[in-house]
């Protein structure tokens, strides 16, 4: 027997086997390296879409926000990225639909500027009552909320011709001496002492007792917690007031102009190179100087200072309308308001027409303040249109009454609540 040959052939049976065994667990450890990589891939991408998709519920919170902050829903977008944490968001459009505010939002997960992962979702946001308010013939009250408005029950037969708020408190004015206080859940009358109509009113900023009413034959009320008559120095009707902090002015026939910084009487010096008719007043935020006026045939002033005395020389406004009624809520941002659908709206240099669908008469506008894109104006025949910014958009107001002025919520929107939201799959 040959068993030299025999252990040759073991031998060799044994280093095939262990060649064998050698590539199987190479074999074994290379699949377990690419399953390792796989899951460590698969990993990473989760991650990726679920920071992409939380990205996309921060763009949904700001869309909120801006919303509880007065910012019409079409005015939402179109919206600039926003840089936040390890990607961006942005709103990518929004519209009123069915009465909610639908919102459409991306999120991407970035690295080195380039998206790994991104989501797109859809929020269905409910609006609570804004805080604006309308005023107008027979002692119509309209307050906005979840998108429309609402008729508030009379308090008064009587017009209202003038309307300001903050905060949740408003004071309104109106005919025969009406004026009225509302302190965030009911309407009351307040004795002013006087049977003159009476045509606006207007309050320092952020509170409702320091606050003027003016109207027929030179009538000038103070409010703090009750009316007392101040000195005007005129005769003439009144039509229009503007306050900022410590100081006021008022605008009436006959181009008079007179201003108020505190006591009982209204200072002269206020010149105005035009005998019509003005109808109303404002300053830039945060200036007692710069300020405009409006009146008749188209009447525009601006206010230059010299000294002590004030010299309100005309600008060109482009039209030969009554203009009735002016906000500036920013300091290159004005919009005035007036007849056949008439508005002009000023960019920090020149005033130029605005188009607004309508040929009603415009008597009232207002603007959230220190924003240039919400405002609404209001007149004839219940017609109530909002301004965001680019455009004019008519907002059914319920009624075919006559409105005359208007009073737009600042610093906050009101509620806002998130009915449901989805996810978009492209």
């Amino acid at each position: 027997m040959n068993r030299g040959g025999i252990r040759r052939q073991r031998g060799a049976a044994m280093v095939i086997a262990a060649v064998f065994l050698i590539v199987a667990v190479l074999v074994y450890g290379l699949v377990a390296l690419r399953m390792a990589g796989t899951s460590v891939t698969d990993s990473a991408l989760v991650a990726d879409a679920a920071e992409a998709l939380f990205l996309a519920e921060s763009g949904l919170e700001r869309a909120a926000q801006r919303l509880a902050n007065g910012t019409a829903c079409a005015a939402l977008a179109p919206d600039a990225g926003q840089a936040f944490g390890s990607g961006d968001f942005q709103i990518l459009s929004a519209a009123d639909v069915g009465g909610l505010c639908r919102v459409q939002v991306v999120g991407r997960r970035l690295m080195a500027g380039q998206p790994r992962a991104q989501r797109v979702i859809e929020g269905d946001f409910a609006l609570g009552a804004s805080g604006n308010w309308v005023v107008g013939n027979n002692g119509v009250v309209l307050t906005d909320g979840s998108g429309s408005w609402s008729t508030v029950p009379a308090f008064t037969g009587d017009d209202l011709n003038g309307i300001d708020c903050a905060g949740s408190s408003c004071l309104a004015v109106g005919d025969r001496g009406g004026a009225f206080t509302y302190d965030g859940s009911a309407w009351s009358a307040t004795a002013t002492g006087t049977g003159q109509d009476l045509e606006d009113v207007a309050c320092e900023p952020g509170t409702t007792s320091a606050c003027f009413a003016v109207g027929e034959n030179g009538t000038a009320l103070r409010w703090t917690t009750a009316w007392a008559a101040t000195n005007s120095g005129t005769g003439r009707d009144l039509n229009g007031v503007y306050c900022g902090t410590g100081f006021c002015y008022v605008v009436g026939d006959n181009g008079t102009i007179r201003r108020w910084t505190g006591g009982t009487n209204w200072l002269g010096g206020e010149i105005a190179f035009s005998a019509r008719n003005l109808n109303g007043v404002a300053c830039l935020p945060g200036s007692a100087t710069a300020c405009f006026a409006v009146g008749r045939n188209g009447t525009l002033l601006q206010r230059f200072a010299f000294g002590p005395w004030g010299f309100w020389i005309s600008v060109a406004s482009g039209t030969g309308r009554h203009l009735n009624d002016i906000s500036c809520p920013t300091t290159t941002f004005c919009v005035a308001v007036g007849n056949n659908g008439t508005a002009l709206v000023w960019n920090g240099t020149s005033w130029s027409g605005s188009a607004t669908g309508t040929s009603r008469r415009l008597r009232g506008v207002d603007c959230e303040t220190g924003v240039a894109g919400n405002c609404l104006a209001v007149g004839n025949n219940g017609t109530i249109l909002a301004w965001n910014g680019a455009a004019w958009s008519t907002q059914p107001s319920g009624t075919g009454s006559r409105l005359n002025d208007v009073a737009v919520a600042s610093g906050g929107g009101g509620s806002v609540t998130l009915a449901r939201w989805r996810e978009r799959i492209f």
